[in-house]
């Protein structure tokens, strides 16, 4: 898989989280919004329209080994767009966020670890 990742943080210092399907990878955990595919990361436009931000920067890059394959994250920051946190993605404190079942990659991405 090749996931495209917003990290967003609002005003209030809360980062944007959503939860993934209960099937497949990672299933169930939280994670940053994200755009996955799995032939190739998501063009840039195709991005903006997906996230509905015009002002995307690219935060970092980095590969994850699970037991059965690579995974190639590409994590991109943004403002809050009105509206990001409704639907299944909610706002929650760094700490809220610590106590959330999530995999390493996410942990890495949303609070650095």
């Amino acid at each position: 898989p090749k996931p495209d990742q917003r990290r967003v943080r609002d005003a209030r210092g809360r980062l944007l989280v959503e939860r993934r399907p209960t099937a497949g990878l990672w299933g169930g955990l939280y994670q940053a919004p994200t755009l996955e595919r799995d032939d190739r990361h998501a063009r840039l436009p195709r991005l903006r329209d997906w996230i509905g931000a015009q002002d995307l920067t690219r935060a970092e890059r980095f590969t994850h080994q699970t037991t059965h394959r690579l995974v190639r994250f590409r994590v991109w920051e943004s403002a809050p767009v009105r509206g990001m946190g409704s639907g299944d993605r909610a706002w929650r404190s760094p700490r809220q966020v610590r106590a959330l079942a999530l995999s390493s990659p996410q942990r890495r991405i949303l609070l650095g670890d």
